[in-house]
């Protein structure tokens, strides 16, 4: 029996399409398919990622939600950017490292959790709905997962 799948699930899966958007065919497909099942899934009607956001009562919180799962994404790394570095950045970075870090994961972590909050305001019927893993390989997903790695 596959684990059940809800809200918290939905922004990982809405995360991981954005992240993934401008990717390979198979890799940003998969990921966009996934969050797209999801979706539907659980019965959220209004793609806050890449579809139209609707003129009425609860467009800020659907806008809330979209921002903070672009945001969970695009926390800042100071040293992402770097492929070599003298001494003194490399010391800086190894002084460092593990806080930012720590300090990132929960950065993001606590973003998806105001964008599910966010959505369950906006789709509060999405809330007490659930599905699995293999209810979405049955709607289409592919069951296995391409490796980013595979990629490069």
């Amino acid at each position: 029996m596959s684990q059940e799948l809800g809200l918290p699930d939905l922004v990982a899966a809405a995360a991981d399409a954005w992240r993934w958007r401008d990717a390979v065919g198979e890799l940003r497909d998969w990921h966009h398919r996934r969050y797209e099942l999801l979706r539907l899934a659980l019965g959220v009607d209004v793609d806050v990622l890449f579809g139209d956001l609707p003129d009425d009562a609860d467009r800020s919180t659907w806008e809330l939600a979209r921002d903070v799962i672009i945001d969970s994404v695009q926390v800042p790394d100071p040293f992402g950017g770097l492929l070599e570095a003298p001494e003194a950045i490399i010391a800086i970075y190894q002084r460092h490292t593990v806080a930012l870090t720590e300090q990132r994961m929960a950065l993001a972590r606590t973003l998806r959790e105001v964008a599910s909050d966010a959505l369950a305001a906006a789709a509060p019927d999405a809330v007490a709905r659930t599905t699995t893993i293999d209810a979405l390989c049955a709607a289409g997903l592919p069951a296995s997962r391409p490796d980013p790695i595979d990629f490069l």
